[in-house]
This record gives structure tokens, C-alpha cells and sequence, in this order.
């Protein structure tokens, strides 16, 4: 097992940019950066306290405004520091940065040349001061580099990364970055250039599977003679991944390695088999975008922020520290025991408790286990009572609060009581016990009939066997809405992944990389490295700290962090700069690592301070002890309990308090009375005491209650989130400051300071979508919303008077979509949309579309097509259009000259809803009864009596409906289940004759999302004696008009292809959804739009903002790539020729393109790329675009839009008003 290694850098040390055993060299060997410089070299500037201190916060300005991407005002900033202190190497080295930053934005692609020339001139001014003053780095090359690649300059790019790797030969990351940038240059010495970069980089680090599938890239057409052992290597990395790899991908990576191998050492290099779709190229093509080689490309980018400066020289930092505040500054800890008498639980021998509202009736509860014994008290004014007990067996002495049944339906709510208590937890609380002889799951019961409540052990680790287990965490491993547990066994770690019926079931083969009996302790479940999927920190029994890895679809990867040796582990946000700090304690020391998180994936220690004498720690715990604003810490051992204060910035210490507690086994923090305050609860063999926190002095709280969406009249939980909302990352703006806690119980406090309140709450839930609360109350609960965040496109139109919602596009064409049954959701890239001719009339002589981006996905149009169909007035036209297979959905214009209404319609349980269903009126009948969850109900339908003249002739079904899905989350949930098969798509059952029903039509294709009409035919399918016929599915699927053509053909009408004008891509925004209507879909007010990002962006490279045009004219894998915010503005030219009379004018939408959502079981859903194309065999597709100078020069001139996630998170960070938050 290798380690990762952090490299000094100063006072600073590298996390982050490594692979799971990390390979990154030192950042950079120069004076700023190992600790050369000093007094010597730089005068000493003398500076009042005053001085410093408005010193201090300039740079740190300076800092968050580089980090927020705002490169002007940081340019400012350091422009005015290098005035002042123009020997100071870190702020040349910052400003040189900042410069570069500017030439990374989006404004700098909108300048003309002269313009671009200009601040280039003025960037790589920057960067000669900086060589001035650091002639022995590589930063400066490196960022001349930047420059070069901004102002389209390849060659001198190459060269200035060339001397780069000459000072740093053994950094992988630099070799990579020569190798990414001499790829692009034409003609053999580019190649050779590229090949020997990459081979360098594949020596340097063998075990990065990124660099290995593009070495084969490039060895593979060259027919390199040393790429045996390299692929021999490459396959020891990845068989460990080889199931997950053929799960997502579609391939078997070692038999295509092994067999790749075979053919190499049999000498015949020439062997087509290597470079067919089922060898190497195949395998290299689609591994290149697997979440596992996406993850080592993350340890090996290397981003212009990762060589940001915070070591001063020693007399100016010695200045700058001497102006910290200091503990003696803040009001004094203090702590008293709460209700001495009354407040104390002397239960002998408890060996672990948990305090939360079990029973739901908003006071708090204590469950304690001790041996043989599991007991649930309430507190009363006589003390604590004795409510509930079981017997359990011996061998159980710890227990992990999580509700695994998610009960909440035991809980009724009258509806006139149903809009305020929704957002009150109603779903109790169980637990697992855990120790010596495994796990047992105990459920918290309630009868409603009768009001009592018992505790219940169940059997929900059948096929389960673990021993001596001393550690377990509940989260959601998965992201399908409930809790698994990752377990510290005998034997090892195991991953125990919730099955939706309160069992859960062991998948080991997730965990990767992982030693041989690896026990652990103090997990912390948390985004460490900020790329949106939740890592799990551990401390390990050997007193090491360790990550296991979220590599996504439940896939974790073992990593080491050697460098910080740890007994006790807490992670917290300590100094508000949007990055997770590590608290570990060995040895008696308490260190403190601060970190900064440069990009995703990418995490640097810039700063550890060392707590000496805390003594023998056992556990750390974080918490606002005055509710100022910052995260104190309490560390506690068997004879210590000590506090340290934090004053904003991170720079811990000990608070002069002390607490007779006795001889601690635990300690937890509580609110004992919902006031806001976080109070201290502690164990000895005595039993529980309560200590009550009297340091707030007077500041304010925020007290924060996550609860999912629930659905009353359905009969479920809709959510796509656990009940609790456990995993959550909650942030909190108060003016210019930033907080950020992970949701680990069902209430989460924040300290307001001196503020009347906050000005925005971020939650971003478990599964990535995040949601925006303005001004929230000091006591709040926030409901997830139950709004779609993946879909597709919308198109709206210009109706003559404003721009209205019409539909959403690519309904049929989703990349990387799981489904219900353990494999993919086929794409068909094109379809046929009607959109009416009341909602498009021409402005200007022109048709006016806008196509906009405004959910968590990215959308991909190969070819935009508007068609005009005049027809006579008396009928109407439909397209062929449904979700299904091509043969079925093949472009044809149906008419409807007669539109009958059935003679009856009712719901399969017996309600008449024919009224309903009469016309397309926005009346949308709903035939379920109970859902599974969100998209999937139980089985359900409409009857229809099409009556006697209907037997006997050729009858057509019209149907105008909409569908609500289900996602990838709940793709998987289905997936585990064992009672859940998923949606059925609707079929058309018809009487047998003998009291029954037969299936006629099992498929029958259905309205992809918004609402859209589509056109069965039914010829031959009707029973001639009984004219009825059945519309089934378990989809979640509504109906606005059902109606019906009996002997009637298709009438000619007249098509006419309107000419493309113009198409404009630019930013936009997000439109308001208009207020809902009963069971219809979600509708959008074009005229209402919020600017801010919504969700955190897919990563990679976008079209390039400007005229998009020559992209949509031919389906030809050119593609207008639209992110999240984005739209497209589409002009067509309106025939001059007037409509003859009576007739008039509606029109089909052609689109040929994919649309792929960001949700994290997404196959590659985290990434733009790659590209699809309309040939490839599915997503990632086993063979590759073959490479042409046109597909190129395509990439070069059009896909130049660098999309990152700075933006989004650091949101709340930035010069934010909320009023940006809403619409």
C-alpha cells in the first residue's frame, strides 16, 4: 500500500494534488516556497499595530479574491502590496497570478486582439518581476506558459513548458501539462514531444490511471516496443476497478488488457486485434472518462491558484502574528451543570447514549445502552424517567443514531394542519448497535391507535457476519436517498448499503485499495476535497489519518495521509475561506492543518498550528461555544476536558476554563433547552451529567432542521434525500462572513454573532442540488424542494406578446442514464416536437426561439431545424413523436379532422374522469393512487369505452400528457431494492372475452417530461365485440386529453423548412417557475430570471459564447454545447407568401442532439466530455470519433469555453447580495 506524501512547501504543505498514492513533488524549489527567504533579503518594514492589522486583512483580500475568481480587485490588491513592499516575493508572485487569472476569464474571450494583447503585455510584465526576484523557480515559465496558451501561441507554449520540467524533473503534473500542450502541435515533432512528455509522466507515477490510458493513446499508433510493461503495470492498477469498470462502460478492461498483452509478447504488434474496438483504442477510449482515471486527472492538474504565496518574509510575518487576537480577547468559557439534581441519568454501567428527540414531541430524549440493556428516558421536571426498554444481547457496547425505515406515514397529518407540519421531522429515529458481536438494528416503533411506543430488534443484517466492531457511520454511500453504513470490523472495513426495506447488504467490492485489516475510528463523513460527492475521514488504529475516497456510484478509494499522525480527527471549517481544516491529536499535541481548496479535487495545507499540552486526548469536538460566528473546539480525554476558542481565523487556543466532570468515557455536545446554545453532555461510570454553556454573552443563533419532501396524498416519502437531510452541507452568509457545517443530526446550530439574523442559508443536499433560503429565521426548518433539477432543455417562443413556455427538448436522448434494472436508458438523438401556432408568431419577419439551459445537466445540439406546417383550420396535426425505439417514433404528420371523446373513461379503481380527459385544458387527470417514490407508482391506468363504431374501423389514439421520472438516485434505489422492478412504460390491455384483460400493445411509448401529445395506432389491436381498451403503467404519468380518429387518413398538408437567420449563445440565467397547477408539470416565467448559478457546474470545456449558427444547420458532430444558465437565441425566416384562406400555420421542431444531467450516479455525469456523436455504439462509446483535422479544428475554434466550479462555491463567499437569490 503506498501513502500519500505531503510536500513543504515553507510553512505551507501539499493535500490533495496526488492519486491515492500520491506522486506530486514539491509545487515548487524557489525562495518563496522553501523557506529560503528571510530578513536578509528583504528589509524589515516597520508597521504599527494598526498598520498590521489593516495589512493583514488586505491580503487576505487579496486571497479570497483570487480564490473567487474576481482577478480585477485582486490585481488591485497586490498591485498596491508590490508598491509598498517591492522585495516581497509572495505578493509579485500573487499579482503575476492574478494576471494570469484575468486572461483564464470569460470576459478576456470577449476582447478583441488588440485588447487581449494588451493585458497580456501587462501579464507577462508581472511575471518578468516576479523572475526578478525568484531567477531559480519554475512559476515563472509555468505562467508564461498560461499566457502563451491564452494568446493561441503552441509553439512558445511548448517551449516555456519545456524549461519548466528542466527545473522540475520530477514533478508528473509538469510533465503532464507539457505533454497536454504539445499534443496540439501539428506535424511529427509535436508528437514525439507529446509521447515522450507522457512516457516521462507514466515512469514518474505507474500507478496514475489517467497518464496510463494516455500513454496508450499515444504508444498504441506508434507501436511502441515498451509499452509491455507499461500495460503489464496498468492492468495490476486496474483490476481492482475491473467490475466497476465493466458495469459502467460496457467492457471487460482486464480481458482486453490481458489479451492486448498476449498479442504484444507474441511479437506481432501488427496484430489488428490491437487496435480494434474490442483492444486497446476501445479500452483507452472509453476508460479515459471513467470516474477513476477522472479522479487521478484531478491529483495531476496543476491550476495557476496551486502556486498562490502566503510565506512573507520573517520580520513582516512576525509583525503580522503579533496582531492575532487573543483568547483573553473574548469572553471567558463558562459551563455549569444543568439541573444538578433533577438533570442527572445515573444509570450504572452505560456505555454509550445518544440525545435527540426520539419520540417526536420536540423535547429532547436520551437512549443509553448498557450491557444487556437498551433504555429510552424523557426528562421531566422529577428527573429523567424510564419510557421504553429492551433486553439486548451482551457484546453490544457502542450505538449510531439513523433512521433506517423512514416511518414518517405513521405519523398522520390533518390536512388543514398539512402546510405547516410538513416541514416538522416526522419520520423517528432508530439506531444499530455495534460492538464485540456485530450489529443489531433496533427500530424506534409507534402505534398511532394506541400512542405507544416500543424499541424492536430486527433482523436486518441477514447475511451479514462482522465481529468485533468498534466504529460505524451513517450516510448516504450512494446517493439514493437513504443511510448505508461503512463499518470498522475485525477484518477490515465493509460498506453496508441500505436496501429500502430496512435490510442492508454488504458490498465489500466497493472499497478499494484498502490494506489488509484496516480498523478505523472517528469517522467524519464530509466533501473534503469539494468536488461534490461526500469522502469519509478516518483515523486509523495505528494512529494515522485516512480518506476513503468518493470516486462515485458508491466506488470509495483508500488513501493515506502519513504526514498527520492522529489518535482523534475533526474536520471543520475554522476560518471561512471555503475550505474543510483537519483537527488531529497525537501524542498530547492538538494540530491544527488549515487548509485551501485551490480546485476541485485539489486541497492544500497552507498553514498547521501546533496546541501543545492538551493531554490525553480521546476525542475532539467541534462546536460555537459564543455563537460568534467561528467553530471552537473542546478535545477530551479520561481525565481532561479542555476548550479552545477560535477567533475567526483558524488560530486556536486554550480558553482559561476548566469542568470537574470526573473520569470521561464520552462526551457530546447538546441543546438541552432549544435555546440555541450548545451545551456539553458527559459520561463516567456514574452515569450521564449535563452541563449548561453560559459563554454565548448575548450573541445570536441560527438553529437549522433539514427534513425531506413529503408527499401526503401520495402515500410517500417523493424525496430523493434521507429524512433528516443527513450529509448535507449547509452554509451561512452573515454579512461578509462564511460558515459551512455538514448536516450530522437533525438540528445543526450556527452563531450569529452580534447580526439580527443571516442573510442567506445554501443547502446543498445529499445528492448535489442545492437550495437557496433568503433571511431565514433564528428557528428554521427548510423542506427540500420537489422541483425537478435534471430534465432537459426548454424551449420558449414568442407568442406575439412575450416569450412563453412551450416544452422541453432531448427527451429521448439522455447520456449516461442508469435505469431500474442495472443498465442504461437507450438515446435516440432526434426528434420531431410540434409547437402550436398560437405560441409562435413572427417578430420582424422573423420566427423567435429561445433554448435554454436552466437545469443541472448540459445539453449537446448537433442541428436545430424549424419546419412550417399550413394546413386548413378545420384539423389539426400531430407529430409521430414518443419516447421509444426509432422504428416507432419515425417523422410523420398525423391529422385529425374529427377528434372524438371516448364514450367513457374512469381510473382503474373506478373514478369517472372522462370531464378530465375532454380537452387539452391544463386539467390533468392523475390515475394513481401510491407511489413508490418520486416518478414510480404502483400500478395504475385508464379504462377507455371507445364505443361500438370504434370495433369496427381504424382507430388512432390522441393523447396529451406529461411525465414526471425518476433519476439516477432512484434508478439505483429500485436497482437495490428486492421487492421493486421499477416503472413499467404504459402498455394497451383489451378485453379477453372471459372477464379478463389481455395485454395487446405491450409498448406503447409515452410523452417524454413536459407535457406533449402523441399518436397510437390501434388498427387491429381492438376486441371487434368489445370495444374497450386499458391504458397501463406504473410510471408517474398524467393525462390532460385523450381523444380518438376513427377511419380517418392522414390529409395532406404543406411543409416548409424556414431558413435559419442567426443563433446567439450567451448567458442568461434561470427563469421563476409560474405558481403550479394541480397535478400538472412545472411551467416557467421567461420574463422573471435569476443570474446567480443555481448548481454546480458540469466541468470541461462549453461553445464559446457569440454566433453558433454554422453549428445547428447539419447533423455532423458539431455541436453547440449549452451549460447551466445558458441560452440560445434562434432566428428564422418567416415565409413572405400570405396563408391561402381558412388555412393556418403550426410547426415542427427537428432536433438532433443529447442532453446529459449532473447527477452524481450520471455515468460521466460530473464532466462536458466526452462528446458524443452520432455514430457512436452508446455513452462512453468503445470507439473513439476518428481523429480529423476538421473535428479538430472544430474543438480549437469552437469548444473554447472553459467551464469551472469556482463560481458556485464560493457563492456565498463573494460579494453576494441576496437579492441575487431570488427572482
Amino acid at each position: 500500500m503506498y501513502a500519500i506524501r505531503f510536500w513543504i512547501l515553507g510553512a505551507a504543505v501539499l493535500l490533495g494534488s496526488g492519486c491515492p498514492r500520491k506522486t506530486t513533488p514539491p509545487a515548487d524549489k524557489s525562495p518563496v516556497t522553501d523557506g529560503e527567504q528571510g530578513g536578509a533579503d528583504v528589509p524589515v518594514v516597520e508597521l504599527t499595530r494598526e498598520e498590521a492589522r489593516a495589512l493583514s486583512s488586505q491580503i487576505q483580500n487579496g486571497l479570497g479574491q483570487m480564490e473567487n475568481n474576481e482577478a480585477e480587485a485582486a490585481i488591485q490588491v497586490w498591485s498596491d502590496l508590490r508598491k509598498r513592499f517591492p522585495r516581497e516575493p509572495a505578493f509579485a508572485r500573487n499579482l503575476a497570478i492574478s494576471h494570469v487569472l484575468k486572461m483564464r476569464s470569460a470576459q478576456f474571450a470577449k476582447l478583441t486582439p488588440d485588447e487581449a494583447a494588451k493585458v497580456a503585455d501587462e501579464a507577462m510584465r508581472s511575471i518578468g518581476d516576479l523572475r526578478q526576484l525568484e531567477p531559480e523557480s519554475w512559476s515563472p515559465d509555468f505562467l508564461t506558459a498560461e499566457v502563451d496558451d491564452k494568446m493561441y501561441e503552441p509553439e512558445r507554449r511548448v517551449e516555456s513548458l519545456k524549461r519548466v520540467v528542466e527545473k522540475a524533473p520530477e514533478d508528473p503534473a509538469l510533465w503532464y501539462k507539457l505533454f497536454d500542450a504539445a499534443q496540439s502541435l501539428p506535424g511529427r515533432s509535436g508528437a514525439d514531444t507529446a509521447f515522450a512528455a507522457i512516457r516521462k509522466a507514466n515512469q514518474l507515477a505507474p500507478e496514475n490511471l489517467f497518464i496510463f490510458q494516455k500513454y496508450l493513446a499515444f504508444a498504441i499508433p506508434r507501436q511502441e516496443p515498451g509499452m509491455e510493461p507499461v500495460i503489464a503495470r496498468g492492468l495490476e492498477e486496474i483490476r481492482p476497478f475491473a467490475e466497476l469498470v465493466s458495469l459502467r462502460l460496457r467492457l471487460d478492461a482486464v480481458a482486453t488488457l490481458e489479451q492486448a498483452l498476449e498479442t504484444i509478447r507474441a511479437g506481432n504488434l501488427t496484430d489488428p486485434s490491437i487496435i480494434s474496438i474490442n483492444g486497446l483504442m476501445g479500452f483507452n477510449n472509453a476508460f479515459s472518462s471513467d470516474d477513476s482515471a477522472q479522479s487521478d486527472l484531478l491529483r495531476i492538474s496543476r491550476h495557476p491558484l496551486s502556486l498562490i504565496s502566503t510565506q512573507l518574509s520573517e520580520g513582516l510575518q512576525r509583525q503580522l502574528d503579533s496582531t492575532a487576537p487573543l483568547a483573553s480577547d473574548a469572553p471567558p468559557v463558562t459551563f455549569s451543570e444543568w439541573n444538578a439534581e433533577a438533570g442527572r441519568l445515573a444509570v450504572p454501567g452505560i456505555t454509550d447514549f445518544a440525545l435527540q428527540d426520539f419520540t417526536l414531541d420536540g423535547a429532547l430524549d436520551a437512549l443509553v445502552l448498557s450491557p444487556g440493556r437498551l433504555e429510552l428516558f424523557q426528562h421531566t421536571d422529577a428527573g429523567w424517567m424510564s419510557a421504553v426498554q429492551l433486553d439486548v444481547p451482551e457484546g453490544f457496547d457502542r450505538l449510531v443514531v439513523i433512521d433506517f425505515d423512514d416511518d414518517w406515514q405513521q405519523y398522520p397529518i390533518p390536512r388543514d394542519d398539512r402546510t405547516v407540519l410538513e416541514y416538522v421531522h416526522r419520520s423517528d429515529l432508530d439506531v444499530v448497535l455495534y460492538g464485540p458481536a456485530g450489529l443489531l438494528a433496533v427500530r424506534n416503533q409507534f402505534a398511532p391507535a394506541t400512542g405507544a411506543r416500543s424499541l424492536e430488534s430486527i433482523d436486518a443484517f441477514s447475511g451479514v457476519s462482522l465481529d468485533g466492531v468498534g466504529s460505524v457511520v451513517a450516510f448516504d454511500s450512494d446517493i439514493d436517498g437513504d443511510l448505508d453504513l461503512l463499518v470498522s470490523a475485525a477484518d477490515g472495513p465493509h460498506l453496508l448499503i441500505n436496501l429500502g426495506n430496512s435490510t442492508f447488504r454488504a458490498i465489500d467490492g466497493m472499497l478499494y485499495d484498502v490494506p489488509a485489516g484496516l480498523r478505523f475510528h472517528s469517522p467524519v463523513p464530509v466533501d473534503f476535497d469539494r468536488d461534490g460527492d461526500v469522502d469519509v475521514l478516518v483515523a486509523t488504529a495505528d494512529g494515522k489519518v485516512g480518506m476513503f475516497e468518493n470516486l462515485r456510484h458508491g466506488v470509495y478509494r483508500w488513501r493515506l495521509v502519513d504526514d498527520l499522525p492522529a489518535t482523534a480527527l475533526e474536520v471543520a471549517e475554522l476560518d471561512g475561506n471555503v475550505s474543510w481544516d483537519l483537527i488531529t491529536a497525537a501524542h498530547g499535541t492538538i494540530t491544527v492543518s488549515k487548509t485551501r481548496t485551490v480546485q476541485r479535487g485539489d486541497v492544500q495545507i497552507v498553514e498547521t498550528i501546533d496546541l501543545a499540552d492538551a493531554g490525553d486526548v480521546a476525542g475532539l469536538l467541534c462546536a460555537d461555544l459564543d455563537n460568534s460566528g467561528s467553530q471552537d473546539l473542546i478535545s477530551w480525554g479520561p481525565s481532561s476536558l479542555r476548550f479552545w476558542r477560535n477567533p475567526g481565523n483558524g488560530a486556536l487556543a486554550a480558553a482559561d476554563a476548566s469542568l470537574d466532570a470526573g473520569a470521561l468515557r464520552r462526551v457530546a455536545i447538546v441543546d438541552l433547552e432549544r435555546d440555541g446554545v450548545s451545551d456539553i453532555a458527559t459520561l463516567t461510570d456514574e452515569g450521564l451529567r449535563f452541563w449548561k454553556n453560559g459563554s454565548t454573552g448575548g450573541n445570536g443563533h441560527l438553529r437549522i432542521g433539514l427534513v425531506a419532501h413529503t408527499d401526503t396524498d401520495g402515500g410517500v416519502n417523493k424525496s430523493r434525500i434521507n429524512h433528516y437531510g443527513i450529509g448535507s452541507l449547509i452554509e451561512v452568509k452573515v454579512g461578509e462572513h462564511y460558515q459551512a457545517r455538514v448536516c450530522r443530526e437533525p438540528q445543526t446550530l450556527f452563531g450569529l454573532g452580534a447580526a439580527p439574523g443571516a442573510d442567506v442559508v445554501r443547502v446543498t443536499w445529499p445528492h448535489g442540488v442545492p437550495q437557496n433560503v433568503i433571511r431565514p429565521e433564528a428557528n428554521s426548518s427548510i423542506m427540500e424542494l420537489q422541483s425537478l433539477h435534471t430534465s432537459c432543455p426548454y424551449l420558449y417562443t414568442w407568442d406575439g406578446e412575450r416569450f412563453v413556455f412551450v416544452t422541453d427538448l432531448l427527451w429521448a436522448a439522455p447520456l449516461g442514464l442508469p435505469d431500474s434494472q442495472g443498465g442504461f436508458v437507450p438515446a435516440r438523438e432526434w426528434e420531431y416536437l410540434k409547437i402550436p401556432g398560437s405560441m409562435l408568431k413572427p417578430r420582424d419577419g422573423r420566427y423567435v426561439l429561445q433554448i435554454t439551459e436552466e437545469l443541472w445537466e448540459t445539453a449537446y445540439f448537433d442541428q436545430v431545424r424549424l419546419i412550417a406546417i399550413d394546413h386548413p383550420a378545420e384539423i389539426d396535426i400531430f407529430t409521430n413523436e414518443k419516447v421509444g425505439p426509432a422504428e416507432m417514433a419515425q417523422p410523420l404528420i398525423h391529422t385529425a379532422r374529427n377528434l372524438r371523446t371516448p364514450i367513457a373513461a374512469a381510473s382503474l379503481d373506478g373514478r369517472d374522469i372522462l370531464d378530465e380527459l375532454r380537452h387539452a385544458d391544463q386539467r390533468f387527470a392523475r390515475t394513481w393512487t401510491a407511489l413508490h417514490m418520486q416518478g414510480y407508482a404502483h400500478e395504475h391506468g385508464v379504462e377507455l369505452d371507445l364505443g361500438e363504431d370504434a370495433a369496427r374501423g381504424a382507430v388512432k389514439l390522441f393523447l396529451t400528457g406529461w411525465l414526471m421520472p425518476t433519476d439516477a438516485g432512484l434508478a439505483i434505489k429500485i436497482q437495490q431494492h428486492p421487492d421493486l422492478d421499477g416503472p413499467a412504460p404504459p402498455r394497451i390491455d383489451i378485453p379477453d372475452g372471459q372477464g379478463g384483460w389481455t395485454t395487446a400493445l405491450p409498448y406503447m411509448g409515452f410523452p417524454g417530461g413536459k407535457t406533449k401529445e402523441m399518436v397510437v395506432d390501434l388498427q387491429g389491436l381492438l376486441n371487434p365485440d368489445d370495444p374497450r381498451l386499458r391504458i397501463v403503467t406504473s410510471q408517474e404519468l398524467y393525462w390532460d386529453q385523450i381523444g380518438f380518429t376513427l377511419d380517418e387518413p392522414n390529409e395532406p398538408v404543406v411543409e416548409q423548412p424556414l431558413r435559419l437567420l442567426s443563433a446567439d449563445l450567451h448567458y442568461r440565467g434561470y427563469s421563476a417557475a409560474e405558481p403550479p397547477i394541480e397535478n400538472g408539470p412545472e411551467r416557467y416565467d421567461y420574463s422573471q430570471v435569476q443570474k446567480t448559478p443555481r448548481f454546480r457546474p458540469m466541468v470541461g470545456r462549453a461553445t464559446r459564447f457569440g454566433d453558433v449558427a454554422e453549428l445547428l444547420i447539419e447533423a455532423d458532430n458539431r455541436q453547440l454545447i449549452l451549460t447551466a444558465g445558458d441560452e440560445a437565441t434562434l432566428e428564422f425566416e418567416a415565409p413572405l407568401a400570405p396563408l391561402p384562406q381558412g388555412w393556418v400555420r403550426d410547426f415542427v421542431l427537428h432536433n438532433v442532439g443529447w442532453e446529459k444531467d449532473a447527477q452524481l450516479n450520471t455515468t460521466l455525469g460530473q464532466t462536458i466530455e466526452p462528446l458524443p456523436f452520432l455514430e457512436m455504439d452508446g455513452y462512453p462509446s468503445r470507439h473513439p470519433l476518428p481523429a480529423t483535422d476538421e473535428h479538430a479544428e472544430y474543438l480549437r475554434r469552437w469548444q473554447t469555453r472553459e467551464i469551472r466550479d469556482v463560481e458556485f462555491r464560493r457563492l456565498l463567499k463573494g460579494n453576494l447580495d441576496s437579492s441575487q437569490l431570488h427572482w
